[in-house]
């Protein structure tokens, strides 16, 4: 009996030791986002969970000793730490300022036995600055220059010569120093040697600050031999052309391409003259294009007067990946096309009629299909594209012309038309040095694209639109004038490098400053042929849609997105819960007008998923939903309410009722919280651009995921705006000179969603219609960090107001954890204005010259103010 009792006794020992463990290590807080780059006397908004009311915070600011040739962890000591109070504490975040006495450089920080470091440099991605047959998302070649993008790679100008690059081999463990070449606050340049070995390194990068604790987690990094295109040189004279300018060189160009089609790629050398050609081209794959400079080897194509669509050529170049354009002009006049690769045509937004489609793909070699893998491999360096579809003056009139009737004059976007260059859904593509004159231009859904020192515009004026986009998109000294815009309707926007380039208007001023149209969320990819960019005509009754044209099998649209546009209102975003062929019903939501005629789009991807959750382990977690939606794998998921919330995974698998992630969740999710199954889009970074004279520069319509705007400048125009977003910051920008630029109308739905304001801001302006939008019940913004902006001459911070500059009355929380600090405001009638349903932020240290009225603040629950 008294073994039995000593059994019992130390039993309840063991349980209550294991219980107390548990929850000890459970309870401790937890973080996985911190704002960053801070100074001394900036605010921190530290992001996770379980922070009490009455933390205590422990800062060190590490010394900035010799880095040597490896990472040691910081020790945090007890004997130079600093302790400061929290000025904002809830669960999922705490906020406290560094203190203003520290030397600027990294700091530690210690919050409930949490340790992490700030202004640690991270690398997010790289990239060679001169891109070669063959390459993949960070992989370059020895002797390439690299180009690092990433977080904390500079604090300060002064520091640029201690900053250093370090690369160690993963097989024999060696490590070398890289000749660091250029560095700059989020992206540094290093020289790879010629002699580098291949194989697998790690990236390591130090800003000079930190010491030894003040290397980035190792990057891998890819070093390999890039591919090889045939160098035979095949010279377009030695074919019969002349290039006199007079000469029909049409046959000569056609038996040089082909002559390099059947050597599996060649260099096709045009040398100075000008090359009059007429039809249609294809460039065979691995096959270089290359002149003796864009002012002295010339392709022209006639420049007659038309007299009907039969002198309109479907494209003047056609290709199907792995090509490249050097050193040469291209002038074209009578084209619905310039240059035109097979993979825009996943995108049937480019196709025009039936006909249309017809006749450009039986341009391509084989069809339309594209060919086995994916396309890849264009380079674009050093060429000019003039086409004129306006050029001259018809003797009938603008409106009998066959350039109006096909091709607008250039003044309207005709569905298909107008492209001087068209490419998607490409990896690999370089895009550099080149003056694109035109209409329209596009290069969207790259994957490793590099678009630098370019001039994207139309000499008409204010007639020119200019669509980019992809992941790992390098972005960099490029004009573009009139409309720009990241474009993302197969793929979304992530890890977008934009910075020092230029945007203008010739004109009307009214158009946006490579516009990021977030305006739906993508949830997964449709591959079905039903998804379409040119709209249905129907009519609404109730909750069912009378199609006036179009026919469907039954159901063949259940839970299609949809997106419903009545003239110039508010696109409605609904799903189809059931159709025959010429009715669909729709779920219920924001109402439809009645027996009006409607445009109807089909979406090409799926609505997202939202379900609660019912627990989590590490890498699993179970939802309230019984039998999940197939077809969740591969889509990212989004902790968007309760515990957890700002943590982002991607579904490695599903069954029944419980996902598996990429990586543990930092913070698991519990019954409180909410889960967005989606595409997610951000992790960019905006750096040092400058604007003038439009309606607004990147402006954020609706959801983007810790983003950064830093560094720039715009004059004349409607400000920088987002309608919401996770961890967004916006530091160092400059707005001057307020300018309210009417909204013009647009076929694009997404364009309807950003609309003038009477007054220039910086911040968020909320949708005052989100409370009510089923595809987003949570928080719309979340994080978010204004500082150091200099606004003047009528622009000012806004959150929490809509479109036309109204209040929204809204019982919801719309947006929590805002730091607006170190703002500089003048000459205007208000400083900060923040509408109802915004907690948990802080207003403090800013300064206002000639403002009527500094702050404006509807509802002053948890917020703290401190100006």
């Amino acid at each position: 009996m008294l073994n039995l009792n000593k059994i019992l006794i130390l039993g309840f020992i063991s349980f209550c030791c294991f219980y107390y463990s548990t929850f000890f290590v459970y309870a401790r807080s937890s973080t996985f986002w911190v704002s960053e780059p801070v100074e001394p006397a900036d605010g921190v908004i530290v992001y996770g969970w379980g922070f009490a009311p009455k933390e205590e915070i422990f800062l060190w600011a590490l010394p900035d000793e010799d880095p040597k040739t490896g990472y040691v962890p910081f020790s945090f000591s007890k004997e130079k730490r600093v302790t400061v109070s929290p000025m904002q504490v809830t669960e999922q975040s705490i906020k406290f300022e560094i203190p203003a006495v520290f030397p600027p450089g990294i700091f530690g920080v210690e919050i409930a036995e949490n340790q992490f470091l700030i202004n640690r440099p991270r690398i997010e991605w790289c990239q060679p600055s001169r891109l070669l047959p063959g390459l993949k998302q960070d992989e370059t070649y020895p002797g390439s220059e690299l180009c690092i993008i990433g977080h904390n790679i500079l604090l300060s100008p002064e520091d640029a010569q201690r900053v250093k690059v370090m690369v160690t081999a993963k097989k024999s463990n060696q490590s070398l120093f890289l000749e660091v070449i250029e560095v700059e606050k989020y992206c540094c340049r290093v020289k790879i040697p010629e002699t580098l070995s291949t194989g697998e390194y790690d990236l390591l990068i130090h800003n000079g600050h930190g010491g030894q604790s003040g290397w980035s987690e190792p990057f891998l990094l890819r070093v390999v031999n890039p591919a090889s295109w045939p160098s035979k040189i095949l010279s377009i004279r030695e074919y019969g052309a002349k290039g006199d300018g007079k000469s029909d060189d049409s046959e000569a160009l056609r038996k040089v391409l082909k002559a390099a089609e059947s050597n599996g790629g060649a260099i096709v050398y045009i040398p100075a003259g000008i090359y009059k050609v007429k039809g249609s081209f294809y460039i065979p794959p691995k096959t270089l294009l290359e002149g003796d400079g864009v002012d002295f080897s010339w392709l022209s194509w006639p420049e007659n007067e038309p007299h009907g669509e039969e002198d309109f050529i479907p494209a003047a170049f056609v290709s199907s990946g792995q090509f490249a354009l050097e050193e040469l002009s291209i002038s074209v006049r009578n084209a619905k096309r310039v240059l035109v690769d097979r993979s825009i045509l996943k995108d049937e937004e480019v196709l025009g009629n039936a006909k249309d489609w017809e006749d450009l793909s039986s341009l391509f070699k084989g069809g339309p299909s594209a060919p086995t893998g994916s396309a890849s491999d264009v380079f674009l360096r050093n060429i000019r594209i003039q086409f004129f579809p306006f050029y001259g003056y018809p003797q009938d009139g603008i409106l009998n012309s066959p350039q109006w009737k096909i091709l607008k004059w250039g003044l309207v976007r005709s569905p298909g038309l107008g492209f001087a260059l068209a490419l998607g859904s490409l990896a690999n593509v370089e895009i550099s040095g080149c003056e694109i004159i035109g209409c329209r231009q596009r290069a969207v859904h790259l994957k490793n694209g590099r678009i630098t020192q370019n001039s994207f515009y139309n000499p008409m004026g204010a007639f020119c639109l200019t669509e980019i986009g992809g992941e790992k998109l390098f972005v960099e000294d490029n004009w573009f004038s009139d409309e720009s815009a990241f474009y993302r309707r197969l793929s979304p926007l992530r890890y977008m490098y934009v910075a020092h380039n230029q945007f203008s208007e010739f004109g009307r001023g009214n158009r946006l400053a490579l516009s990021c149209n977030l305006g739906f969320l993508m949830g997964k990819k449709k591959e079905n042929t039903l998804t379409r960019h040119q709209p249905l005509k129907a009519t609404a009754v109730g909750n069912e849609l009378i199609l006036k044209e179009g026919t469907f099998p039954k159901d063949s649209l259940v839970n299609q997105q949809l997106l419903i546009v009545e003239d110039n209102k508010e696109p409605i975003a609904r799903k189809v819960i059931a159709n025959n062929e010429h009715k669909v019903s729709i779920d219920s939501g924001a109402s439809l007008s009645q027996d009006k005629e409607l445009s109807v789009y089909l979406l090409p991807w799926s609505s997202p998923f939202v379900y609660s959750v019912v627990s989590s382990e590490r890498a699993e977690t179970k939802v309230s939903e019984k039998n999940l939606l197939p077809g969740l794998v591969g889509l990212d998921v989004l902790v968007v309410s309760g515990k957890g919330a700002g943590q982002l995974r991607q579904v490695t698998a599903q069954n029944a009722n419980t996902i598996s992630i990429d990586r543990p969740w930092d913070v698991a999710p519990d019954f409180s919280s909410l889960l967005l199954f989606y595409q997610w889009e951000g992790r960019s970074i905006f750096f040092e651009n400058q604007g003038q004279d439009c309606r607004f520069l990147f402006p954020l319509s609706r959801f983007g995921y810790d983003v950064i705007f830093d560094g720039n400048q715009v004059k004349r125009s409607g400000g920088m705006i987002a309608e919401g977003g996770y961890f967004i910051q916006w530091i160092n920008n400059i707005l001057d000179v307020a300018v309210n630029y009417p909204a013009v109308r647009t076929e694009d739905p997404l364009d309807l969603r950003i609309k003038s304001l009477d007054f220039g801001a910086l911040g968020f302006l909320i949708d005052k219609q989100m409370d009510s939008n089923k595809e987003a019940p949570f928080e719309t913004i979340r994080a978010a960090v204004l500082r150091s902006n200099r606004l003047a001459f009528g622009h000012r911070i806004v959150v929490g107001v809509d479109h036309n500059g109204e209040g929204i009355s809204t019982q919801a929380v719309v947006g929590k954890d805002l730091l607006i600090d170190h703002n500089w405001f003048e000459h205007g009638l208000n400083g900060i204005e923040i509408g109802e349903g915004i907690r948990q932020s802080i207003v403090m240290r800013n300064l206002y010259f000639d403002i009527k009225e500094p702050l404006r603040i509807k509802e002053k629950k948890d917020i703290f103010i401190k100006d």
